[in-house]
């Protein structure tokens, strides 16, 4: 039987990891051996913190990026580089639906700042981005059960 001390470290690691990027944590869940449940729980519970985090934080972390455009010479947040024409795309087509699809391959920080800066409610923008992770969860999940 595992010691709890692993247990706790392993779930910790899948929860952090996912907090991030969702297909390393749930990459990192299948490489422990997690059941699928385990697997989904963790994943969401991972997602849905570094969504609530990234949204909690958002104005510090603007703000911040704000004092490294200006000491860069950049005048304004205007003057920072378009984003990539993939993203623009997704955006102007599916709204924040298309954000929340794209943003397992996008990463969460970049997800919140793109919605952010759209200026979006938070509360709006965290129910979007959730039900999409949880989503991608849920599919993650239901292929790791599959017999390969």
């Amino acid at each position: 039987m595992p010691d709890m001390l692993e247990v706790f470290a392993e779930y910790g690691s899948v929860i952090a990891t996912s907090t991030l990027r969702l297909f390393l944590g749930a990459g990192l869940s299948l490489a422990y051996g997690h059941h699928p449940l385990e697997l989904w729980l963790l994943t969401s519970t991972g997602s849905v913190l570094g969504v609530f985090l990234c949204l909690l934080l958002g104005n510090k972390i603007r703000s911040v990026w704000v004092r490294q455009m200006q000491k860069r010479n950049r005048t304004s947040i205007t003057d920072a580089p378009p984003p990539p024409a993939l993203v623009k795309k997704i955006w102007q087509r599916y709204g924040l639906w298309g954000l929340a699809g794209a943003s397992i391959f996008l990463g969460t920080i970049p997800s919140v700042a793109i919605a952010l800066v759209s200026g979006l409610e938070k509360r709006r923008i965290f129910l979007y981005l959730t039900g999409g992770k949880i989503a991608w969860s849920t599919l993650i999940a239901i292929i790791g059960e599959l017999p390969f």
